[in-house]
């Protein structure tokens, strides 16, 4: 990290970030907390907490970056530029590279504050290829280093687990969508909660703008999913029942197993919200499989709702 680096505050919304400094000194805003790390440091950030940092010393600073779950690195390689030597202070973004930033960053549940003023600040996203000899990926977010030091094993599976998230990625270009599953779900539950369901109930409970929700279900009606005829109400095709029944299977599915593993219910269905759309078919087979081998076998499930580990 080069000197007044840093980026912009920001929240991300699913990993824990946890920094560790290595040489320098590095000063961390976290919430309202102000925290002046030095080599030997470790600062951890949950998700869903705003907070920067930056290089106020004269003198270059290093730190590791450690994100858990994975996944976000990959934000720094598809947004970022390759750069030949991290020891050069690299020249700002250019306006086409901050634009290909700020439309990928929220692709990866990050939110940036006082988005308006990014051009202001010469915030600089570089990366280098892996070479043959060095085991080492360095990444610079303005001007930040992130070293990640792995052995062949480990990174033979973050390659497997980069294909892995390259083909859920390229399903977003299907045509049949995750957010489509969700109007679909909220229209079945308010059905059967009220025997209809309007466009504003559906803008209530899903907390999106009544123009948007009108172009959604124009969607779903070009599509067959449902049928809608604006301030006349709209119902379920067969084929969006049928979806719709699926869905809510997968989460009831998904639900009785958090539960079964002692998770509370409300915990359990805020993970479980969500989780029901990517359950390949073979996968939602065989969690049924096992939970009816769970039931079947109550000293077994009994055993490990018992146990200490």
């Amino acid at each position: 990290m080069f000197p007044n680096g840093g980026p912009l505050p920001h929240i991300q919304t699913h990993e824990h970030e946890g920094f560790y400094v290595l040489e320098g000194e590095i000063t961390f805003s976290v919430s309202v907390k102000v925290i002046v790390a030095k080599s030997g440091t470790f600062v951890n950030v949950p998700p869903n907490v705003s907070h920067n940092f930056k290089n106020k010393t004269d003198s270059l600073a290093k730190m590791l970056i450690i994100l858990a779950p994975g996944g976000l690195e990959n934000l720094f390689v598809e947004a970022g530029e390759e750069i030949s030597d991290p020891t050069i202070q690299p020249t700002p973004m250019s306006d086409s590279q901050m634009k290909k930033f700020v439309d990928v960053v929220s692709d990866y549940g990050v939110e940036i504050k006082r988005q308006d003023c990014l051009n202001l600040f010469s915030y600089t996203i570089y990366r280098i290829k892996f070479s043959d000899n060095i085991d080492k990926l360095k990444i610079s977010a303005n001007q930040v280093i992130i070293m990640n030091r792995s052995t062949e094993k480990s990174r033979n599976k973050k390659g497997e687990r980069l294909e892995s998230i390259k083909r859920v990625h390229g399903q977003k270009s299907s045509k049949f969508t995750t957010r489509m599953e969700d109007y679909l779900e909220v229209i079945s539950e308010l059905i059967e909660l009220k025997g209809y369901a309007t466009p504003l109930d559906i803008s209530n409970y899903m907390n999106v703008s009544p123009p948007s929700v009108t172009k959604m279900l124009r969607r779903l009606d070009e599509d067959k999913y449902i049928e809608y005829t604006k301030y006349q109400g709209l119902k379920l095709t067969r084929l969006g029942k049928n979806i719709a029944n699926e869905i809510r299977q997968k989460h009831s599915d998904l639900l009785e197993f958090f539960e079964m593993l002692g998770i509370d219910g409300h915990t359990a269905n805020q993970d479980v919200e969500g989780m029901e759309h990517h359950l390949n078919p073979k996968t939602t087979k065989q969690l049924r499989k096992f939970l009816l081998f769970l039931k079947s076998k109550p000293e077994v499930l009994s055993l490990f709702q018992k146990s200490s580990f």
